[in-house]
């Protein structure tokens, strides 16, 4: 069991690595997101330095990364279920502390909604639902 859970966190982590705003800023903008608007490599930050087309590819791939995480070691382990869920905040862990970007990411939230889409689609909608419309609501920017 300890070498599934293992195998359970690391792939967590190595999809929450994956910064797509980090990527998108380096090389659409040829800029660090990181040290523009907010100071995080996240969706928010990108929608609001580079744009809503950018911040929507950059939320996208959040949330994938967040289901794929889910739904690997569901595929790998599907009579541990339990470790789908470590997997998931590993991930999400990932996001905000990736080790190649000195432990300075986003704020995990697309990442979040994308486990909850990975375990079951419909916690995915209550989370998406529970993102997006404080957000729209208090126009939020950063």
């Amino acid at each position: 069991m300890v070498t599934k859970t293992i195998i359970a966190i690391l792939i967590g982590y190595a999809f929450g690595c994956i910064q797509s705003a980090y990527f998108f800023s380096k090389i659409v903008g040829k800029m660090d997101i990181r040290e523009h608007g907010s100071g995080n490599a996240g969706a928010s930050n990108i929608t609001t330095i580079m744009g809503v087309k950018f911040g929507f590819i950059v939320g996208l791939v959040d949330v994938l990364k967040g289901i794929f995480a889910v739904l690997v070691v569901k595929w790998i382990y599907p009579d541990s279920p339990d470790l789908a869920y470590l997997s998931g905040i590993m991930a999400i862990l990932g996001h905000i502390f990736p080790f190649y970007l000195k432990f300075r990411g986003g704020k995990g939230v697309a990442t979040l909604v994308g486990m909850m889409f990975g375990l079951n689609w419909k916690l995915g909608i209550l989370f998406a639902l529970l993102v997006a419309l404080p957000a729209l609501l208090a126009d939020y920017r950063v």
